[in-house]
């Protein structure tokens, strides 16, 4: 279990790594067809991929975007198909050449389909 655990861990930290890179296309990588997002406050979920997705590609064409977070704790269901990572996530971005800093925490839970993880919830605070 240990060994899964520590996969999920590093997943989640190259899923940073790319983000930062190549923006939303990683998170269209990673997401789920089946996902659910939080929003913030009380919004209702999105429960559509393509609204996630350009929901995320809003966020990365903010001006000097810098987006990271960095997963503290894993778990892993026993049958090793379902997994959640957690952690904190600091944004940075300007709007009119306001400077904007976000710092909270998200949850990220992770299934196997056909082999591979895939973002099935995701939701930061």
């Amino acid at each position: 279990m240990k060994k899964e655990i520590k996969e999920l861990m590093e997943l989640d930290k190259l899923f940073c790594l790319e983000s930062q890179k190549t923006g939303v296309e990683s998170w269209a990588k990673y997401l789920s067809k089946k996902a659910i997002m939080g929003t913030p406050k009380h919004e209702a979920y999105i429960k559509d991929r393509s609204k996630m997705v350009s929901l995320v590609g809003m966020i990365y064409r903010l001006d000097n975007i810098d987006f990271t977070w960095e997963p503290l704790h894993a778990f892993i269901s026993k049958d090793s198909t379902l997994g959640v990572t957690t952690g904190t996530y600091i944004r940075t971005y300007k709007i009119e050449d306001k400077e904007f800093k976000e710092i909270g925490k998200y949850v990220t839970t992770w299934q196997k389909e056909e082999g591979k993880w895939k973002i099935v919830f995701d939701m930061g605070n």
